[in-house]
């Protein structure tokens, strides 16, 4: 399954459309779509809407045992002119201006956009003094990357903002947002694949069949959730990436005998920790 999330209805729109993608109406706080290898979510605008929206989708199709190959987070942002009215721009340099942290995607497939910073903040920016170069600004792609990379490996997140504007939030309308992202709706669904792609022959050559058999041995003894199978099979492929090593785990799991909730939860943790090193 390919994830989509943007913030805005018009954002959205072309894709339903392209992708007829259907209502899931067993969610109600938040618009979720799909349809056969796609599905779509609209958060709402914000640091906070995009985090909570991103979430939501990536916990419901955890919770129903469907793999989530890819997340591309797909919106508007403005720019000091640096790029040109309704081009499109590959973060490869993420920051939350409410937090100052940030956060660095990985840049997998090859795709026809411009790299650039992309700002995130919590209040719309307009009309900016020294604003940096080369950087753009959004409300939500910080918080959409960092919910994403708790499930999915940072391979497969995917960020594309289209410009606007320059700067005037103002100038702005649900129908010229529509038509800006409309132009690339076919590259950007072509993106996805492409890196569906990419990424599902990494995953493959990524485990071996001993870490496989690791994994599977603390899957059972530690009684994990769909959720929790997830989470640490994520943390297995980050590791195995970052260090070509074996999984560090076999003395670890030869005395993990969990009898509580308290103490699967604490092992698993351990666990996590040692991927994490």
């Amino acid at each position: 399954m390919n994830l989509i999330v943007t913030a805005l209805r018009p954002e959205a729109l072309p894709f339903i459309q392209r992708l007829k993608l259907k209502r899931v109406l067993s969610i109600r706080s938040h618009e979720l779509y799909r349809h056969d290898s796609f599905s779509l979510i609209i958060t709402g605008i914000g640091l906070t809407q995009a985090a909570i929206g991103t979430t939501l989708a990536l916990q419901f199709f955890s919770n129903q045992g469907i793999n989530i190959n890819t997340i591309t987070n797909v919106g508007i942002a403005g720019s000091n002119g640096d790029f040109s009215l309704g081009s499109i721009v590959r973060p490869v340099k993420i920051q939350n201006l409410a937090t100052l942290e940030t956060f660095y995607p990985d840049i997998t497939v090859d795709i026809k956009a411009q790299d650039g910073i992309l700002h995130s903040s919590p209040t719309p920016i307009a009309s900016p003094d020294h604003w940096p170069t080369d950087t753009i600004a959004d409300m939500e792609g910080a918080a959409f990357f960092e919910a994403s990379k708790s499930f999915l490996p940072i391979e497969n997140i995917l960020l594309l903002k289209i410009i606007s504007d320059f700067f005037k939030p103002e100038t702005i309308t649900r129908d010229r947002i529509e038509e800006h992202i409309r132009v690339h709706t076919s590259q950007i669904i072509e993106t996805i694949l492409t890196l569906e792609q990419v990424t599902q022959k990494i995953v493959v050559s990524l485990l071996t069949k001993s870490d496989e058999q690791l994994l599977a041995d603390c899957e059972t003894r530690l009684s994990l959730t769909s959720f929790q199978r997830t989470t640490l099979r994520n943390h297995a492929k980050q590791f195995r990436a970052r260090t070509q090593a074996p999984l560090p785990l076999s003395s670890l799991l030869r005395s993990a005998h969990p009898e509580t909730k308290v103490e699967q939860k604490k092992i698993l943790q351990e666990v996590l920790n040692v991927l994490a090193e």
